[in-house]
């Protein structure tokens, strides 16, 4: 065999040692596709849970609302107590005085009466007398009852709303978990699609370096002491014809994960939100010592008394004002108050907004906050749920 057929053959040999992998193109297209749709659906539970938020807040200022019907209920159910307690007591005393030694006193104080006009008149009296307590009375015990019922009722909508509220929760806790899921998948797909891309690169720059060996082979030349690289670095070959990568595109590039979770509040927004004009003056750790004072007193629907009693938002919104800060009562609203920081950054006094709750946080991982009905004022961890947003005041 003459020089050029040995050359020939060795050349065939080189290349046929190059096996490119079946379908690579494809395949990375099939996994771009896929991410195109969990993409799709990441961003349809993103705009479901912002839905679902807006209705959590709505639903949290109706509650407000309601609760402070309640309170007022209560209050004027007490007024109406009293007055009818009052009411009866007089009644009383009139009667005592009128029938403490028997019916006579009432007869002879008409019958002694000096004139005929004088005797009607006093009739008259005593009758009205008497009606006018029957009257009164019953008045003060419609009254209380009217406000009892009035109090059932709201009760009774303050309920039905705890419920939805739960339900909201719930749903927002599967949303969360769905999106997580979904991210996971999409930051999986990347793996994929960066794979498939790394070994189509590698199969490229092996077939290159391999044509380009064939050919040096075909052309008689030497290639013991050259080296053949290929034009994006990713193979060079030595002397025997083996190749070896020595930088392989990654195929993916910087490619996005998806994770477009709003629920994550590490990246700091540093917007100023809300009516600051007023911002009081004071810092974090003395607005964290004031509320701490409170920790043990109730928990009330639509209440701003840090004192008899207080929602989440009407805690916080009560706190700041000792320190000259007005503040919406309103979870949703105090979460464009002030300026934005990350969780990572989050110092004692910052407000800390999840969805449909806010409380004030203390450091160390807890929040100082009014947390319901059972447990009244007092701590939770910071990251009990998903936090929304981190506000900073001072």
């Amino acid at each position: 065999m003459n020089k050029l057929g040995r050359a020939l053959l060795v050349a065939a040999m080189i290349a046929s040692m190059v096996v490119t992998p079946v379908g690579a193109t494809d395949s990375t297209s099939s996994l771009q596709n896929s991410k195109a749709q969990v993409q799709g659906e990441v961003s349809s539970l993103q705009a479901e849970l912002t839905q679902l938020m807006e209705k959590v807040d709505e639903l949290e200022s109706n509650m407000v609302t309601k609760g402070e019907e309640i309170n007022q209920a209560e209050v004027d159910l007490e007024a109406a107590q009293e007055k009818e307690k009052q009411q009866y007591e007089d009644m009383k005393l009139r009667i005592k005085y009128m029938y403490e030694e028997g019916d006579n006193s009432a007869l002879e104080k008409i019958l002694t009466s000096g004139s005929i006009s004088e005797l009607l008149s006093q009739a008259e009296y005593v009758s009205t007398l008497h009606t006018y307590d029957r009257n009164m009375l019953q008045e003060y015990v419609d009254t209380q009852q009217q406000i009892s019922d009035l109090k059932t009722s709201l009760e009774a909508d303050m309920a039905s709303m705890e419920d939805m509220k739960s339900e909201f929760t719930s749903e927002k806790e599967n949303l969360d978990a769905t999106l997580i899921a979904k991210q996971g998948e999409i930051a999986n797909l990347d793996e994929q699609i960066q794979a498939a891309a790394a070994a189509a690169a590698k199969a490229a720059a092996e077939k290159a370096a391999a044509e380009a060996a064939a050919q040096a082979a075909a052309a008689g030349t030497s290639t013991g002491s050259n080296e053949a690289f290929v034009d994006n670095g990713g193979t060079a070959s030595n002397g025997s014809g083996d190749t070896t990568v020595v930088n392989t595109s990654n195929g993916g590039g910087n490619s996005s994960s998806g994770n477009t979770n709003t629920d994550n509040p590490d990246a700091s927004d540093n917007s100023s939100g809300g009516d600051t004009s007023n911002a009081g003056s004071g810092s974090g750790s003395s607005v964290v010592g004031y509320a701490e004072q409170f920790v043990g007193n109730p928990y009330v629907w639509g209440g701003t008394s840090l004192t008899n009693g207080c929602d989440c938002s009407g805690f916080v919104m009560s706190v700041y004002a000792a320190f000259g800060v007005s503040l919406p009562h309103s979870s949703g609203a105090l979460r464009s108050v002030g300026y934005g920081v990350s969780y990572s950054e989050a110092q004692p006094g910052d407000i800390i907004c999840y969805s449909g709750h806010v409380g004030i946080y203390a450091g160390g991982g807890t929040i100082v906050n009014a947390i319901d009905d059972a447990h009244g004022i007092g701590y939770s961890s910071a990251t009990y749920s998903t936090i929304l947003a981190v506000r900073r005041i001072f």
